[in-house]
Parts: structure tokens; sequence; C-alpha cells
């Protein structure tokens, strides 16, 4: 009669008992302890497993499965030390399915990470992924701008195909600004005015921040605008503004980003009344800034607003047949600037060398005589490099001094303007 080996189970009481030591002697003690060890194992896996899923129900479809495989690990154990032959080799067919599954599912999944194929990583586990279920996913569909008021509206249309987005901040990253001016002269000022976005004309390229509050739902689309001011103190002159703007919403920081926008953007504005003076150098200066402001905004691809499109009609090649024929007006005030400013457009007006040598001999007007000869020699001077001054920093600030610290009913003093 066998009879079984007394184990000699260490004392509670001695010095330096380890747990494991313990473990181990309360199994040799009582054999069924090692489940409660298998139970003990299993939740400790649960609640490492439970950080990465977002919901308790994803933690629990994850523990099913893992408990399938567990099941199916069990089946091969045991089916492969059965004894009768009939069942091996079922098992064997078994071994080699999951095997091949197995292999099938890692390489697409090194396909997925990889390639994005046969579906991106990224969307096979945002459901599973923490947080994934409470971001959004934001697309821009539309970008205008309304040109009602005095300052443009930047008109933005959102879709949203995730969850709720909440949308908390609108960066406005501002490229390069440049200054329009008119010969125009302004003859009263007052009023002052408040903005939803103040963008500064100077210190480009920077950003600037603007705190937003706006919640769009699961399958739905919204609209808001931007009302863009800046900070430019009354003066008969406008800013070009190429802009992108950055929407951060979501507690993880996410962004949309627009395409390159341009918009001119109008300073501060008063009642006025305004004369015209027949100064040929006044129109000129004015004139050629312009013309090089806009070729040199023409080298940006960008979503214009109409006022911009409008400029860059005006200062085009396709103006010059206007210009031509407002060469043959009655009025001298108007084949004034017409001659200034074909001789501005260089030898692309070389058409209007005849006419503006008919005007050089015979016109009735000696300004006119004179601005015509000053076009002919321009239009037939050889190109060359020119440089000019995107922003009169001088005369900005000279304004924003005045017009910051103006006595009540304050009228500007004579400038360049």
């Amino acid at each position: 009669m066998k009879t079984r080996p007394t184990v000699p189970h260490p004392s509670p009481e001695l010095p330096g008992l380890g747990a494991w030591t313990l473990i181990r002697a309360s199994i040799d003690a009582v054999p069924a302890v090692k489940y409660a060890l298998g139970v003990a194992g299993l939740l400790a896996a649960f609640a490492i497993g439970s950080a990465f899923f977002s919901t308790k129900s994803a933690a629990v479809v994850a523990a099913i499965i893992m408990l399938v495989l567990m099941v199916l690990l069990l089946i091969f154990s045991v089916a492969t030390k059965l004894a009768p032959k009939s069942l091996q080799p079922a098992a064997v067919w078994l071994v080699w399915f999951v095997l091949l599954a197995f292999c099938l599912c890692s390489s697409l999944s090194i396909s997925s990470v990889f390639f994005d194929w046969p579906k991106p990583f990224r969307s096979l586990m945002q459901p599973l992924v923490h947080k994934a279920q409470s971001t959004g996913k934001i697309s821009l569909v539309d970008v205008q701008f309304l040109e009602s008021g005095q300052f443009p509206k930047l008109d933005l249309k959102l879709r949203n195909t995730g969850e709720v987005a909440v949308l908390k901040q609108a960066i406005f990253n501002v490229r390069d600004v440049w200054e329009l001016r008119d010969s125009l002269r302004p003859a009263a000022l007052k009023a002052s005015w408040n903005y939803d976005v103040e963008l500064p004309v100077l210190g480009a390229p920077y950003s600037r921040a603007v705190p937003i509050s706006q919640s769009i739902a699961r399958g739905n689309a919204d609209r808001f605008t931007f009302t863009l001011g800046n900070d430019a103190p009354p003066a008969r002159r406008e800013y070009i503004f190429l802009i992108t703007v950055d929407l951060v919403y979501d507690e993880n920081e996410q962004r949309l980003s627009t395409q390159p926008l341009l918009f001119i953007g109008p300073p501060a504005q008063y009642p006025l009344a305004l004369t015209s003076p027949r100064d040929f150098n006044v129109f000129k200066r004015t004139f050629e800034h312009n013309l090089q402001v806009i070729d040199d905004v023409r080298k940006f691809p960008a979503v214009m607003s109409p006022k911009a499109l409008s400029y860059l009609n005006e200062y085009s090649d396709e103006t010059i047949p206007k210009l031509i024929r407002q060469l043959g007006d009655i009025s001298a005030d108007t084949r004034l600037p017409a001659a200034g400013k074909l001789g501005c457009f260089g030898r692309r007006a070389d058409r209007a060398v005849p006419k503006l040598n008919e005007l050089a001999a015979a016109d009735p007007d000696p300004a006119v005589r004179a601005a015509a000869r000053v076009a002919i020699s321009e239009i037939q001077a050889p190109p060359g490099p020119k440089e000019f001054t995107k922003i009169d920093r001088t005369e900005l600030i000279r304004r924003k001094i005045m017009w910051q610290d103006r006595p009540p009913d304050w009228i500007p003093p004579p400038g360049n303007d």
C-alpha cells in the first residue's frame, strides 16, 4: 500500500519567510489554493488591460476574446495528448488553422500600420484605444469672405463626422501684410472702432490666438464668422493680409487648418470729405506702389476676398486698354492720372506709346503733356529690379501715436496721406 510522503511545512513564524514561499506552502497544504491564485492572476491581467480601453464594455469584449483564446489553447493542449488516433487529425487541422489565422492577422496588422491597407490601423483601433470615443473628426466644407460692413468677415463652414467636437480656439497665423495707398486727401476726422479679431499691421509673421466656444454634434455641420479688424489708425490706406487659420478642438488639441487666405483690411474709419488734387506725382507714387504690391501678392495662391480680387483686376494688364481710352477723355483730370498709371506698367504698356506721343505733342494742358513724356520714357526704359516698402512703418507709428493721444474732436494735421 502506497502512502503519500509527508511534506514538511515551514512555520509562518520563521523569520525571512517570503510571499512566494508562503504561497507554495499553502498550495502544498491545500492544492485547491492554486485555482485561487489563477483567479487572482486573471483579475490582475484584467486590471492592467482595462487601462487601455475607454469604456467598460470595450474591456469586457476584450476579456471575452481572451477567454475564447484560452479555451482554444486548452483544446490544443488536451487534443494533442489524446490517445485515440481518430481525434489526432482534427487536433492537427485545428492547430494549423489557428496558426495560419494568426499569421494572416499579423501580416494584415503590419500592412495596416505601415501602408494603411486594407484599412488604416488608427481607424481599426479607434473604438478600443483610450479616449478615441471622445474625439471629433472635423472637415472644412467652405471658406469665403463677407464684406457687408467696414471690416471683412471670414465665413467658415465645417462638418463633423466623428463624436461631438468642441472648438475652443482659433489661431490666426499672419504670414505677411502689404499696404495699399490712396491719393485722396481727408478733410475731417472723428470716431474709433471695436473689433472682434484685431490683427496687428506690423510684426508679420506672427500668430494671434482667439478663444472660441463652438460645439458640433456628430453628423452635423456648423457655420460661424470672424470679423477681421486691425490696429491701423485712421488713414487713406488699406492693408492686404495673407493668413491661415488653425481651429483647435477637443481635449487632445486636434487642429484643422485652412488654406492660405488673402483679404484687404481697412483702418479705423471716420466721417470725412475728400479732395482730389491735380498733382501728377501723387497719382504716380500711389499707383506705382500699389502696382508693385499687387504684383508681389500674385505670387501667393490663396482664397481671396471680393475686394482683393477687385484690386487684382484693377492693377492687372487688362486695365491698360481702359487707361488708353481714358487718354482721349475730354477732361484733363482723367487724362493726367491715366498717363501716370500707364508709365508705371513699364514695357507692359508699350501699346499706349502712340497715343501718349499724341498727348505729348498736342495736348492743350501742359501738365498732361509733361505726364505723357514721362510715361513714354518709363515705358521705353529697360526693365530692372524695383524695390518697394511693403509698409511705411514710420508713418503708421506716427499716426497711431496721434490717434491714441488725441483730444476730443481732434483733427489730424496734413500728412503724407
